[in-house]
């Protein structure tokens, strides 16, 4: 990209970051992010479990921010905030998510 060009910024959401079979499927793909043109942010809507599949994410992704004690409405404000491009919710209508 120019030189001084913003990368896109995209944001994963999500309860399951965690010993789960969401974050075993997916683990490896935020490390696979080109980073000369993408950050990337993880939300997690879950306090940690403290497993290796969550320990996996918090080192793959740019950025890992646990919002777990945050309502709905201060989630949306630091994804804002963050100044994200794409957001994408990992869980659906699922339980957990928001």
């Amino acid at each position: 990209g120019a030189a001084g060009a913003t990368r896109l910024r995209v944001g994963y959401v999500s309860a399951d970051f965690g010993d789960h079979p969401l974050t075993h499927l997916t683990r490896g793909l935020f490390a696979l992010h080109d980073r000369s043109r993408l950050e990337v942010f993880c939300y997690s809507l879950r306090q940690s479990d403290r497993s290796a599949p969550r320990a996996a994410v918090e080192s793959a992704a740019e950025h890992f921010v646990d919002v777990s004690s945050s309502d709905s409405a201060a989630i949306a404000a630091r994804i804002a905030a963050d100044g994200i491009h794409v957001c994408v919710d990992l869980n659906g209508f699922t339980s957990g998510a928001r």
